[in-house]
């Protein structure tokens, strides 16, 4: 069987007029926890990247695994758009790779 590798770059999506999201699809491989919502931290940690529009007075946010971790307990349209774009993302990829 011939398979095809997929180049796995992140990809830019807009959350709204003036902020977007960095994303990188998840590979299940990435897995450490077996809690569901371990597995979901797990997950957003690792598919947001990157953003533009976070900012905090004027001043854009540096990412960090904590400020990933404060959207993610504290901005929960903002996490369920990351988790949805990852796998948006992922179902691309696969769509891909199948042809």
């Amino acid at each position: 069987m011939d398979i095809k590798r997929k180049d796995l770059k992140e990809k830019w999506y807009k959350f709204n007029d003036d902020t977007k999201f960095k994303v990188r699809p998840f590979p299940f491989s990435q897995h450490k926890s077996m809690d569901p919502m371990g597995m979901a931290l797990e997950q957003f940690l690792y598919c947001l990247v990157d953003w533009d529009g976070w900012n905090e007075e004027g001043k854009k946010i540096k990412v960090t695994e904590g400020e990933k971790t404060y959207i993610y307990d504290w901005h929960p349209d903002v996490r369920d758009f990351i988790l949805r774009s990852s796998g948006v993302f992922a179902e691309e990829v696969g769509e891909e790779l199948k042809n």
